[in-house]
């Protein structure tokens, strides 16, 4: 009984493996390339794993694309969550924007850019750029539940910009997160004559300011 249970145990720990290696050659590989210019042939490949194994433990490219965006998103959204839940409730509507800003900014802004998890950016960008697709209904089922949360929390501040305004300022707010995190790490090697950009590391300080900024403006 206890040799079967241990077996088992075992046959769980491989298939999480072969499952977790599969999700981690092909983020690499949409990151780089592109996502239509990646066959799940090409993961299986790079993974050393038959195309079987991807269909058995994932299903589809759209299956696999999602369970990576679940995979390292979910943490993020999280820590996003939580910091909203520490936003003030009192004090100037511009101060209680920044908190609700900085929430949200921050945790995407504290990725370090050589790490794995930094990828990620670098696929989003990609789905909400340059892919020749609508990234809606695949980010929906991870962003959904965060995004209204964050829109709430503005609105209660800002009632008089309406739903409709309010939610084109959060989809630039959305737009200027993406571009700052997935170049960050070029950042430094912008052209100071003509960005203007001395000092990289003032980034998050001039990306708060700029879509509070956005947030508040009549």
């Amino acid at each position: 009984m206890a040799s079967r249970a241990r077996n088992g145990r075992r046959a769980d720990e491989a298939v999480e493996t072969t499952r977790e290696k599969i999700l981690d050659v092909a983020e690499r590989l949409f990151a780089a390339r592109g996502i239509e210019s990646v066959t799940l042939r090409d993961v299986t490949s790079a993974a050393g794993v038959n195309l079987a194994a991807v269909h058995y433990h994932l299903g589809s490219r759209e299956e696999l694309l999602r369970e990576i965006l679940v995979r390292r998103m979910t943490p993020l959204l999280e820590e996003r969550k939580r910091r909203l839940e520490g936003a003030p409730q009192t004090g100037t509507p511009r101060k209680r924007i920044e908190h609700i800003v900085r929430a949200f900014v921050e945790p995407s802004m504290e990725y370090d850019c050589s790490g794995d998890d930094y990828l990620v950016h670098r696929l989003i960008t990609r789905l909400a750029v340059y892919e020749e697709r609508n990234p809606g209904e695949l980010f929906q089922v991870v962003l959904a539940d965060t995004h209204k949360r964050f829109l709430d929390a503005l609105a209660r501040v800002l009632p008089e910009l309406g739903r409709e305004r309010l939610g084109y300022r959060f989809e630039f707010m959305l737009g200027l997160v993406t571009h700052s995190t997935a170049l960050r790490n070029k950042l430094s090697g912008c052209d100071h004559e003509i960005h203007g950009i001395a000092n990289a590391d003032r980034l998050d300080a001039e990306l708060v300011a700029a879509i509070v900024a956005q947030f508040c403006a009549a």
